[in-house]
């Protein structure tokens, strides 16, 4: 047998002992770490953080939660804590505990998503206003949106006299056809487009106004497009 306390080993991180006389170590469950030597009680195996897990008992390290995952819970025992982040949200690195979310004009596409980089600009005719988000809103008919990655319906901008736009998310304005003009704005149908009176014309599309025929011409039908009806 052992002559003396230097044949005696101390218990390995992970694992303690807490009396005398003891053949062998009780190892922290699972769940739990330790990370030093020689323990003497159980109060050196601490819980898995939030973002992390430990599979087996003994442990002195516990296993981090992937990139695009993230742990809410502490103690955790097996993989299933690790939670995939939204869509609309993303985990760059390991052992994180709170996803980051795609921001104001933008939408993600995918669960899991392990960086920026999965957050796309909202495209024309459409923005988003809060943080997360996972569809763009459209812009309603009647208005329209030019550029990307739009934060606010503010950049929906409202068709002015002599176009409209029948459908949401239009990224330009139809105009009136020539021969028509409409004097309104935010104009949601084509059946606001008035053809021009006799007497008048048009000389193109979107117009806010017809032209009067000159002193010596005149014009019998609506919808004239040109002087020559004139």
């Amino acid at each position: 047998g052992a002559s003396n306390a230097s044949s005696c080993s101390l218990c390995p991180a992970g694992a303690y002992s807490t009396g005398t006389g003891i053949s062998s170590c009780t190892s922290c469950p699972s769940g739990t770490f330790a990370l030093t030597e020689g323990a003497t009680n159980n109060s050196v195996c601490l819980a898995c953080t939030a973002g992390s897990y430990g599979t087996g008992s003994g442990l002195s390290v516990c296993s981090s939660c992937h990139p695009g995952y993230v742990g809410v819970t502490t103690g955790g025992n097996n993989t299933s804590v690790c939670l995939a982040c939204l869509v609309g949200a993303y985990a760059t690195g390991s052992g994180l505990s709170v996803c980051s979310t795609c921001a104001a004009g933008q939408f993600g596409y995918v669960t899991g998503a392990l960086n920026q980089s999965y957050c796309v600009a909202c495209s024309l005719g459409s923005y988003s206003t809060g943080l997360g988000i996972s569809v763009c809103r459209l812009c309603p008919a009647g208005s329209y949106n030019t550029g990307k990655g739009a934060s606010t319906m503010l950049a929906c901008a409202i068709c002015g006299a002599g176009v409209y736009t029948t459908a949401s998310g239009a990224s330009s304005c139809t105009s009136c056809t020539t021969g028509s003009y409409w004097t309104g704005a935010g104009a949601t149908s084509s059946a606001v487009c008035s053809w021009c009176a006799p007497g008048t014309f048009g000389t193109g599309p979107g117009l806010t106004a017809c032209i009067g025929c000159a002193q010596g011409t005149f014009a019998s039908g609506a919808g004239g497009g040109r002087v020559a009806a004139c």
